[in-house]
């Protein structure tokens, strides 16, 4: 098991790499300023490299907190999940506090002056922070909230202070520790009586408490533990939960490891089977129904899976026609990909429709950036294209 996890944190190095040079959309810095504070609240937003304002594709939206720090880590996870079919592509925001401690602690401590501010940061959060990200961006309401150590703490604070504000939560190596376990308490008293809505909840945690002999490091494991029994077994089709003892991690590495596998329980049945593909478009959308009855949430397949749904009947000698129907749908979500005409221009002549192969050829190269490698390529495809249809018609 150790060595599985050190060969997926290798790759995960790998793919931060890869990352650095193949992405076209930046981390940017905004400044919100916030009336509950009184100051300017700073937030970081990575797009998905699909994102096309004013087209009709929108997105879940994942709020991480210590969001400097993870925002790129979860951008390079997502990324490369959805580019194997195996989530949707995510709106990725970074969320910063001017007082950790004192944003993210439910509960006052004697200790700790400034502790306890938890309930006025979920505030700012879906007064504040959330309505400017709708507004901004193409969101499609799904809202998935995820924290590491004090922010799994605010997670876990947050499913049940605010249960309608997001559909799922990932707490990793949450300090449960806090305030005499408080937040294990309250979360049991809000899952008895837990109304029928869907709800997902990933949590983990590492080595804590075993290697070390700090008080709050047991206190945090105990607690974990008891909740989690708890939360086992009070699963059900509204709520589902899934919980890692991850014994080879440290306490720093269970957000790394953990992000990969939370979204991967949460999109379980998100991968398209390749017998739905052979059916056509109305099996697909059907398929992504069916997995919206799970998650309580409309949910659509990514473009870049649906387009090559589509161009997998030309590939294995398929129905072509299923082909055309399937990134038809694409291009009327996303009209503006050039890709996807692309991919109806193949399809098309395939079929021996040589005159809308044309057509949709035109349109990619009217979609495709001037003197872009794929510009040229779908110029010379049109030329083609045009010298066979003078032929046919000779």
């Amino acid at each position: 098991m150790y060595f599985s996890r050190l060969i997926f944190c290798t790759i995960i190095l790998f793919l931060y790499s890869e990352n650095a040079y193949s992405d076209d959309k930046v981390i940017t810095k905004h400044a919100l300023k916030s009336e509950l504070f009184g100051t300017e609240m700073n937030y970081f937003v990575k797009l998905p490299n699909t994102y096309k304002a004013g087209s009709n594709y929108s997105y879940p939206v994942v709020y991480i907190l210590d969001g400097k720090e993870y925002v790129q880590h979860f951008y390079t996870i997502i990324d490369q999940l959805s580019k194997g079919g195996l989530t949707p592509e995510f709106i990725t925001i970074g969320i910063e506090n001017k007082n950790r401690v004192r944003d993210l602690t439910p509960t006052k401590v004697e200790k700790i002056a400034s502790s306890g501010g938890a309930d006025t940061f979920l505030q700012y959060i879906e007064q504040e922070l959330i309505p400017v990200i709708n507004k901004q961006y193409q969101t499609n309401g799904f809202q998935v909230l995820a924290g590491h150590s004090f922010g799994g703490l605010f997670t876990l604070h947050a499913m049940q202070a605010k249960p309608n504000l997001f559909n799922g939560y990932f707490a990793f190596s949450p300090s449960l520790y806090w305030d005499d376990q408080t937040t294990v308490k309250s979360v049991k008293a809000y899952l008895k009586s837990i109304p029928k809505q869907q709800t997902f909840l990933y949590m983990n945690l590492g080595n804590e408490g075993l290697d070390d002999p700090y008080e709050n490091s047991i206190s945090m494991r105990n607690g974990y533990i008891d909740l989690a029994k708890f939360l086992e077994q009070n699963k059900s089709n509204h709520f589902r939960f899934e919980s890692e003892l991850l014994e080879q991690e440290y306490h720093a590495s269970t957000i790394v490891v953990g992000t990969f596998y939370a979204f991967r329980t949460l999109y379980r049945k998100f991968p398209l089977p390749t017998a739905t593909v052979k059916q056509g478009i109305t099996a697909i959308l059907q398929h992504y129904k069916n997995l919206s009855a799970e998650l309580g949430f409309e949910v659509e397949g990514t473009l870049g899976r649906l387009r090559n749904a589509g161009l997998y009947h030309m590939w294995s000698d398929g129905d072509l026609k299923k082909g055309i129907e399937i990134l038809m749908y694409v291009a009327n979500k996303n009209p503006s990909s050039a890709r996807t005409q692309n991919g109806l221009t193949q399809l098309y002549k395939a079929d021996g429709q040589l005159n809308k192969a044309l057509l949709h050829c035109q349109k990619s190269v009217n979609l495709s950036e001037a003197d872009s490698s794929d510009y040229h390529q779908y110029q010379t495809l049109c030329e083609s294209l045009e010298k066979q249809i003078q032929e046919v018609n000779q």
